[in-house]
């Protein structure tokens, strides 16, 4: 018998090692997943701070907005409810360095668009 309590001590060790190298690399892994985590949030906030966009849409006075005006960091409350209410405006919001593309068809196009919908025009007409 005792050497079968000896066998059973070295599988307990054994076990009990194997067990602890688990619990290792599982922490080690939360770790790594808790690092990406907030490697992820520091490139959301990063990009936050570079926010800078212009408006190049028709002035739309329900909501403060003015054609050719520059938001850094995001849009206040008032700007955020003239998107919900005129979505296209949306599309009319570059990038600050993107100001050369103004006059293409497309923004052309979206602001023609936009500036009828103002009016109460649907469809130019």
């Amino acid at each position: 018998m005792p050497k079968a309590i000896q066998k059973n001590e070295e599988e307990i060790n054994k076990e009990l090692k194997e067990e602890v190298k688990n619990e290792i690399q599982e922490d080690i892994k939360e770790e790594e997943k808790e690092n990406k985590k907030t490697e992820v949030k520091e490139e959301e906030k990063e990009v936050e701070e570079n926010f800078q966009k212009i408006y190049i849409g028709p002035t739309i006075a329900e909501f403060s907005l003015q054609e050719y005006t520059i938001f850094v960091n995001g849009y206040p409350s008032n700007i955020e409810e003239a998107i919900k209410k005129y979505p296209i405006a949306e599309k009319l919001f570059i990038n600050v360095e993107d100001l050369k593309l103004k006059n293409n068809e497309y923004y052309r196009t979206l602001y023609n668009t936009l500036k009828n919908e103002l009016r109460g025009n649907i469809n130019g007409i």
